[in-house]
């Protein structure tokens, strides 16, 4: 990753809400909401283009969240976010810290020493009968926290915040979390906002069938999950909190 802006504060606009978990410690840097009202259109520099291959995750998996997309001429796309159990170390963490240091100024000092949670997103494009994707931006991604991300990704409103993920495309997000820390503890992995929104216009609804069409939602949590903390089995029962949103903790919410 090139971007070298250090993002103090996002300021967004209309009524979009802010990113940060439900019983979460407060971050340096607050996160744009997948549902915000504001422009979808980006206003910072475009990402590096995307490495090859990502790196892998390798732990074990804590919980998937998936949707399908379906474009307002009728394509067709599977989402999915794959999240993994929090790593003291990653084969690059001097990169990752890095881009942090770069992206999410003061993340140092509100979280300590950190752990790190580690999500695989894919955006597979299932459309049939000719039906295109446009080359551009086309589903928000959240790992709230203070994530980093790398891949086929534009952003939405500011680094260290919600990607829109293109289609088809693959996208790794890190995000760090006290470590050694209590998963339903203020910051754990459990108390982020994960998953999946559509961006729509100030003053406009996400049903509004001029936008893309999230449907489908769904969460799958393994043992692993269910054995650390006692905040996900309510997951199970609302992922999607509103029209155009496939996630869990939403602020607020």
């Amino acid at each position: 990753m090139t971007p070298k802006t250090r993002i103090v504060a996002a300021v967004l606009v209309g009524s979009a809400l802010v990113l940060t978990a439900c019983g979460q410690v407060p971050f340096p840097v607050p996160s744009a909401s997948p549902t915000s009202t504001a422009s979808p259109t980006p206003t910072v520099s475009a990402p590096s283009p995307t490495p090859t291959p990502l790196p892998t995750a390798d732990g074990e998996v804590l919980f998937t969240i998936s949707a399908k997309l379906t474009s307002p001429v009728g394509a067709t796309a599977h989402v999915e976010q794959v999240v993994y159990k929090p790593e003291s170390d990653l084969d690059d963490l001097d990169a990752i810290t890095t881009q942090l240091d770069d992206e999410c100024t003061g993340w140092r000092e509100s979280i300590g020493p950190a752990d790190y949670v580690v999500g695989m997103i894919t955006a597979e494009d299932t459309s049939t009968g000719g039906k295109k994707w446009p080359p551009s931006g086309q589903v928000v991604v959240t790992m709230a926290g203070t994530p980093v991300f790398a891949g086929d990704w534009q952003t939405f409103q500011s680094f260290c915040t919600s990607v829109q993920v293109l289609v088809p495309g693959e996208v790794r997000g890190v995000t760090p979390v006290p470590a050694g820390g209590d998963a339903d503890s203020p910051g754990g992995w459990a108390t982020l906002t994960y998953g999946f929104g559509i961006a729509t216009e100030a003053g406009t609804d996400a049903t509004d069938r001029r936008y893309t069409q999230l449907s489908d939602c769904r969460i799958t949590l393994t043992a692993a999950a269910r054995a650390e903390s006692d905040i996900v089995e309510a997951w199970l029962a609302a992922p999607q909190a509103s029209p155009g949103l496939c996630e869990v903790n939403t602020p607020g919410v």
